[in-house]
């Protein structure tokens, strides 16, 4: 089988198209314009770099997959758009400030640490993320015909949340793994504290429902 594109063996030319192309969302004709190159030029960077299967392999660090999974989930919490000559959020300012364009690739890159180097568990209740969809499938049997929310679409995954609700989404330290009924309860109402207040009982919760202690997650030993 052949092996995945990493990110780290572009060359700088393919890494500044990526960044272009990739990061900031710009068309074929203007990363052309940008990168002072011809737009044939430009499709053929794409067709080698840009791959064109949708799987991603959650083991494959480092691969033009992985980078670019990591990307749209950073992009769900920013949704990035060019208005004005900048990059920035048509949403709330203060939860989505306006950032130039050198300040969102370097946010992408800070962001793409976090996601390599935090352990994939709730910061609150402490479950792990292998745990969900154990936990997921007792909370939402499938023979249950009675339940309420009969096709939920949250739960399966840690979300991301900001300890302190009241700053923004670009502050990277802010931000944490949080299992969906976590983040559901703390809403912007509480700060880290009190959302460790909540995990708390909901950690008890769980261990009841799994049957065990929620405890280190595998990466955390």
């Amino acid at each position: 089988m052949e092996q995945s594109l990493k990110y780290a063996d572009l060359d700088s030319k393919e890494k500044e198209f990526f960044r272009v192309f990739k990061i900031e969302e710009n068309s074929i004709s203007k990363t052309a314009e940008i990168l002072k190159m011809t737009e044939k030029d430009v499709q053929t960077l794409k067709n080698k770099i840009i791959p064109l299967e949708k799987e991603f392999d959650e083991k494959d660090i480092g691969s033009i997959s992985y980078v670019l999974h990591i990307r749209n989930k950073w992009k769900s919490k920013f949704d990035i758009k060019k208005k004005g000559g900048k990059l920035h959020s048509g949403l709330e300012e203060r939860i989505f400030p306006k950032l130039s364009e050198d300040e969102i690739v370097a946010n992408f890159w800070e962001y793409y640490d976090w996601y390599l180097k935090t352990p994939k568990k709730c910061h609150y209740c402490s479950i792990c993320e292998i745990d969900l969809k154990e936990l997921y499938a007792k909370i939402y049997p499938k023979d249950d015909k009675d339940r309420i929310d009969k096709n939920p679409t949250r739960g399966r995954t840690l979300e991301i949340d900001r300890m302190e609700p009241n700053k923004p989404y670009s502050e990277i330290k802010n931000l944490v793994y949080s299992c969906y009924w976590c983040n559901n309860a703390k809403t912007d109402t509480f700060n880290e504290i009190e959302g460790k207040m909540i995990g708390d009982a909901i950690r008890q919760i769980w261990q009841k429902k799994l049957d065990k202690t929620i405890g280190p997650c595998h990466e955390d030993k």
